[in-house]
Order: structure tokens, then sequence, then C-alpha cells
């Protein structure tokens, strides 16, 4: 009776494990087919407003619950760029750009080390040395 016991738990056990595996593989490979390949940081600020579609957001509680992405604010920060609203520097370091605002600013990585991480901060942000 206590080995039948033990060997039940031990199948529920292994069958529980195969499936968190199954799950973690397709949460992995879900994030590879979207690129996200990088972290998002607010950097030295709390939040900032931001303004979408004529809209104004708090940038970070939009980001959170997907009422916009990181991808769209990067489009938005380039358009802007085109029409001379704001100012970007490409940075030296194998394609980093930094886009600055009045109020605040974004800095979107690509170094030769593989950093992606994107950082929003404060308009005079200094760029984050490498770990």
């Amino acid at each position: 009776m206590k080995k039948k016991l033990i060997i039940g738990i031990l199948i529920i056990l292994i069958i529980v494990v195969i499936i968190l595996t199954v799950i973690s593989t397709m949460i992995s490979k879900k994030e590879k087919i979207m690129g996200c390949n990088y972290s998002l940081y607010f950097y030295d600020i709390d939040d900032v407003e931001y303004e979408y579609n004529g809209e104004m957001l708090q940038l970070k509680e939009s980001l959170r619950k997907g009422t916009i992405s990181i991808e769209e604010v990067i489009r938005q920060a380039e358009e802007d760029v085109r029409k001379g609203k704001i100012r970007s520097v490409r940075l030296m370091d194998g394609g980093s750009k930094l886009y600055e605002y009045e109020t605040f600013s974004i800095l979107k990585m690509f170094s030769a080390d593989g950093n992606r991480d994107i950082y929003i901060g404060k308009a005079n942000m200094e760029i984050p040395k490498n770990k």
C-alpha cells in the first residue's frame, strides 16, 4: 500500500516536470521569435509622460499594461528625429543610439559586445558603463 502511494506520487511529479519543461520551452521560443533579447530599465527616473497618438501616457505604466510597446516608442523617437523634434546621437560602440527629449532620454544599446538593453532616463542621462 505504501509502495503504491510512493509510486503514484513519483508518477505525478514526473508528469508535472514534463509539463513545466514543455511550457518553459514554449516561452523561450516565443521570446526568441519576438526578438525580446534585451532588458528595459528606467534609469535614475521614476516615470515619464509620453505623447502617443495625441494622448499623454505614463510611459512605464503603459509599457507594463501593453498599451504601447518599446518598439513603438523607438519608432516614434526615430520619427521625432526625422521631424526635427528631438536630437539623437549615435554612439561609436557598434550602433547604440541616444534619443534626447526635453524631459527624458532613451538609450537603445546595440554594442559590439552584444548589449541590446534599453534605458529610459532623465534628460541629461549619462551613458551606463559596461560591467
